[in-house]
């Protein structure tokens, strides 16, 4: 199968990029996570939707996942969850690698190994290719994977996949406050001139935004190309930021003292990100407010009888459609697909306050 090649489309940018979270690679330590988490009563719901790129080019290359860890002191309590998208290319083999290998190697590097989120994904990267290089396939992907884990969501980003944050009010009040939402990542691409910085010290070149064909920069696979350039070129290492859920929680609440912290957690591939920004999410959100917050009380009040698959998560797939088809009619001519996630975090008793 001949390499696909990307185009450089993509004119909707990563509005305040930087807005909210912490520096890319920035850590908080384990043990203060841990701690934290203890300390957190945390539930969440998911849910997904895709559509095959309507040219028909190739069938759908794009994949997602979903997987939860338990407490081993609370019996069915959520410690740390990941959810992600992957853009698979030249066929579905790492995507589909990617989404069945990563979730339990990053659950053990964390709570097994006590590694950070970040270098938890480094090494799942790297077991993942070497796993794919056993096949001698050329099939590569791009992948957004975040962890919740306590009051904080991670964002291991390898690619142009993207993945955005929008706090939620209270379910009591009505309004979704506007402006306010969290990029978890930026586009690791050819055409970006971090990236094409980065080349240039590995030694290498860039020609009309791409590394010998290829737009994304940092991807699993692709050996075919990888095999071309000196090591490090296509990088297998993600950039990782952090979003702190209380403390964007806080800028939206009108409670200050308020215990519960919600969010909706947007993750696309990049044929969504080709159209979509983030005031077009916020868009989303609203005329969909009345189920959302239906949602929100669900999560606050269900406790014991809590059921992730309860018909009431159903707003978010709705929500991933809306996503997905407005960047379909838009002119959107690859695979595209969302997953849609609703995070409730309660801070049970008082913890250590973050790093400044």
């Amino acid at each position: 199968m001949p390499k696909i090649i990307r185009t450089a489309r993509n004119t909707a940018p990563v509005d305040a990029n930087t807005k909210g979270g912490l520096a890319p690679e920035a850590e908080v330590p384990v043990k203060l996570i841990m701690e934290e988490s203890e300390a957190c009563d945390m539930c969440y719901m998911c849910r997904a939707y895709s559509e095959e790129n309507r040219p028909g080019f190739h069938p759908n290359e794009d994949r997602f996942f979903c997987e939860e860890h338990l407490k081993k002191s609370v019996k069915d309590q959520v410690d740390m969850f990941i959810v992600g998208v992957i853009d698979g290319h030249d066929g579905a083999l790492a995507a589909e690698m990617v989404g069945e290998q990563l979730p339990p190697i990053v659950f053990n590097s964390c709570f097994r190994d006590l590694l950070k989120v970040h270098d938890a994904h480094k090494i799942g990267f790297q077991e993942i290719e070497n796993n794919l290089l056993q096949t001698k396939s050329t099939a590569g992907c791009c992948v957004n994977s975040v962890v919740c884990w306590g009051r904080y969501l991670h964002c291991a980003n390898l690619g142009d996949c993207r993945a955005v944050f929008i706090p939620l009010n209270p379910y009591h009040e009505e309004e979704l406050t506007p402006g306010n939402y969290v990029w978890m990542s930026r586009d690791l691409k050819a055409s970006m001139p971090y990236e094409q910085e980065r080349i240039q010290k590995c030694g290498w070149r860039v020609i009309d935004g791409r590394v010998e064909g290829l737009e994304p920069t940092r991807t699993v696979g692709d050996f075919d190309i990888k095999e071309k350039v000196p090591k490090g070129v296509i990088s297998i290492v993600p950039e990782t930021r952090i979003c702190d859920i209380i403390a964007e929680g806080r800028k939206v609440n009108s409670d200050p003292a308020a215990s519960v912290h919600q969010g909706i957690l947007v993750q696309g591939t990049d044929g969504i990100w080709d159209i979509v920004i983030g005031q077009d999410i916020q868009n989303f959100l609203k005329v969909r407010m009345k189920q959302i917050k239906a949602l929100q009380r669900y999560l606050c009040t269900a406790k014991k009888d809590f059921d992730p698959e309860d018909a009431i998560a159903g707003v978010l797939e709705r929500i991933a459609q809306d996503i997905v088809t407005y960047a379909v009619q838009r002119g959107s001519s690859d695979d595209c697909t969302a997953i849609v996630t609703a995070i409730s975090v309660e801070k049970e008793k008082k913890v250590a306050a973050p790093p400044s």
